[in-house]
């Protein structure tokens, strides 16, 4: 432990609960401090990886708008072929995440994401932030493309082309910019004095339970044992099925809603069918911030992620029994999907960060569940052919499938987890009689996450 923490004690009339004893030094932390210390993190750092995520996404879900405005058809491009082209855009994901994760503490979050600043029970409110931003750049593509489309025939490009080129120039000149904004520690925050560095790092010791930094160092061993855990597998198989979901709903919500409307008397057009995207995303980004709060107030992942995704399975079964005729069922059912697939996602990326440690073994962990998220993304490229419109009934029959079975995954996951925190109670002398002669830094290295201090998050 640094000597800077070893000499951190904030002394207030209100401390952080638990406090986190350790053989030379009990850890506290002044509410005051902390407040101001959660505030400047959250004007700073929320905003801007908002941004980035949102754009990242935009410039990802672009793909279905496009192809509404004229893509494929002017491409000459057949289902397979344009299939081809949203599988191949996976490849890159899921060949990067786990190298990038791994050497994320040495490059630093400036080049690639800010991490180390909150504790685990802070991280779904800012993760839903974080990633509501997905939902918004579903409203933000239908917006932006319903106005871009209107530049049909500018420069001599069709208005599909200028989607790619205006949003993809916003995305390089933020990411650029982003490079300066972003913090690669604690102490490089504008505006952080020294209290709140140390309010910072203390934080950190209080959430890990022991009161004892974690080592960044590159360890093969760790981040080979995350393959090995069930709670980890459990996650990353929700993951997968959620992004299944989540993927086709971003690339081929523009598609669904314009088959929905093409029995309308009189044709809506491009501009009408892009702005009718629009709703559901924003409906199910104040769904995704309301379950973010009563999953970080009462502490109930899995829960909360079982409540919402129950939304999403009404909606396929709603779009499932609707007739072509009945519009209104069969848009409100689509709503319904959106708001459950992108609500539950915010629990299922915390749960795992939340419930793994050490760093390199979480930093593996949490690249395996992007992973299989990529991974349903490519599969959600090849179950929404134009053949298939407009009931889409094989995609959703597929998905109700997969959300069923998502739900069995959280079930289970939430079953083990409340186990593996029973044992630890009842047998911590023999989790730690393997470990005994080691002191209590060595302890917390070998063992991780299966620490009998460290408690799992339901």
């Amino acid at each position: 432990m640094s000597r800077d923490i070893k000499d951190l004690i904030m002394h207030g009339e209100e401390v952080v609960s638990p406090k986190v004893q350790t053989p030379d030094i009990t850890v506290t932390v002044d509410r005051k401090t902390e407040r101001q210390t959660l505030q400047k993190m959250d004007v700073l750092l929320v905003p801007v990886t908002c941004m980035i995520y949102l754009l990242s996404f935009l410039d990802r879900a672009n793909m279905g708008n496009a192809r509404v405005a004229g893509l494929q058809t002017q491409l000459k491009l057949t289902d397979h072929q344009y299939q081809l082209v949203l599988t191949v855009t996976y490849i890159p994901y899921i060949v990067a995440e786990i190298p990038s994760n791994l050497v994320l503490k040495k490059v630093g979050p400036r080049l690639m994401i800010p991490g180390g600043f909150y504790r685990r029970h802070e991280l779904q409110t800012r993760i839903s932030f974080f990633f509501s931003a997905a939902a918004l750049s579903g409203a933000f593509s239908g917006l932006l493309a319903a106005g871009i489309v209107r530049m049909d025939g500018l420069g001599g490009m069709e208005g599909w082309r200028w989607i790619f080129c205006i949003e993809g120039i916003i995305t390089v000149v933020f990411g650029a910019a982003s490079f300066f904004l972003l913090p690669n520690t604690p102490s490089q925050l504008l505006g952080f004095k020294e209290q709140h560095v140390k309010c910072c790092e203390a934080r950190l010791l209080l959430d890990a339970g022991t009161g004892i930094p974690e080592s960044t160092s590159f360890d093969l061993r760790k981040s080979v044992s995350a393959f090995t855990s069930l709670h980890i597998w459990l996650v990353t198989l929700s993951q997968f099925c959620g992004g299944t979901c989540l993927f086709g709903l971003a690339y081929f919500t523009p598609s669904i809603v314009a088959s929905l409307v093409a029995s309308f008397p009189s044709k809506p057009s491009l501009v009408e069918i892009q702005l009718l995207t629009v709703p559901p995303f924003v409906i199910a980004f104040a769904f995704a911030m309301a379950a973010a709060y009563v999953s970080d107030r009462y502490r109930r992942r899995g829960l909360t992620a079982i409540c919402m995704i129950s939304i999403a399975i009404i909606g396929w079964i709603l779009f499932l029994t609707a007739s072509l005729k009945n519009v209104g069922q069969r848009y409100t059912s689509l709503i319904l999907v959106i708001v459950g697939i992108y609500s539950t996602a915010p629990s299922l990326i915390s749960w795992i960060p939340n419930n793994v440690s050490t760093h390199m073994r979480r930093a593996t962990a949490i690249a395996m569940s992007f992973m299989a998220t990529n991974v349903g993304g490519i599969i959600s490229s090849w179950i929404y052919p134009r053949s298939s419109a407009p009931q889409y009934h094989f995609a959703a029959k597929f998905n109700l499938a997969l959300t069923c079975l998502n739900v069995s995954f959280m079930v289970a996951e939430v079953l083990l987890l409340r186990h593996l925190n029973s044992r630890k109670i009842e047998k911590r002398e023999e989790l730690l009689k393997d470990v005994a002669h080691l002191t209590p830094h060595e302890q917390y290295e070998r063992l991780g996450d299966t620490h009998p201090d460290f408690k799992y998050t339901l």
